[in-house]
């Protein structure tokens, strides 16, 4: 839609959201509730502005704005480091969970879900610690060292984790890390595990 729109993404999400308020108001429930029914999960943002519902779903600004509070940094770094968690977790854990996980998370974080979901195999993918490690670093456009790898970007890792698991719920977070191996543990925030 921003690409059609010629327009950002942000921008795009908030006119989608009122043109989906407006269909709420100009169709039937009836309708409303076949149009629910036939759009994937990751439509319910979307979905419930027709039903004139709430959805409890942190706003990606915020999101971003804990991932920079965390890290001491700028939104802008919050960003590309969110991005690179979040693609990268995306090719390690089953599809079906990262569609689960957007069905939770404000539509501005989905593309980098998606893309990581369309670069990996069917089911969770193994991917050693280190491996994760190095391609966040690498999508965060950071120069590859085993010491970095270990401090900094775990600390990324860290920080983009703490608040998906704030993000999400409880339950939803229990079944991202369920498919994490023990050597990930220390990446998952102590009131979570």
């Amino acid at each position: 839609m921003a690409q059609r729109e010629g327009t950002d993404t942000e921008t795009a999400f908030r006119h989608a959201r009122a043109v989906f308020s407006a269909l709420g108001r100009a169709l039937s429930a009836d309708v409303v509730a076949h149009l629910a029914a036939v759009l994937p999960r990751s439509f319910d943002p979307l979905l419930a502005e027709a039903q004139n519902r709430y959805v409890d779903i942190m706003p990606a600004s915020e999101f971003w704005g804990r991932v920079a509070h965390r890290l001491g940094t700028d939104e802008p770094a919050a960003r590309r480091i969110t991005d690179a968690v979040l693609e990268t977790l995306a090719e390690r854990i089953a599809g079906g969970q990262v569609e689960d996980l957007i069905t939770r998370l404000d539509p501005l974080l989905h593309p980098p879900l998606r893309r990581g979901a369309s670069s990996a195999a069917p089911g969770a993918h193994r991917m050693p610690l280190a491996e994760f490690l190095r391609r966040v670093a690498q999508r965060e456009g950071a120069d590859i060292d085993e010491a970095s790898l270990y401090t900094e970007t775990f600390e990324h890792v860290r920080a983009v984790f703490a608040t998906l698991a704030e993000a999400v719920g409880p339950d939803e977070w229990y079944d991202v890390t369920v498919e994490l191996p023990a050597d990930y543990h220390g990446l998952i925030p102590a009131r979570s595990a």
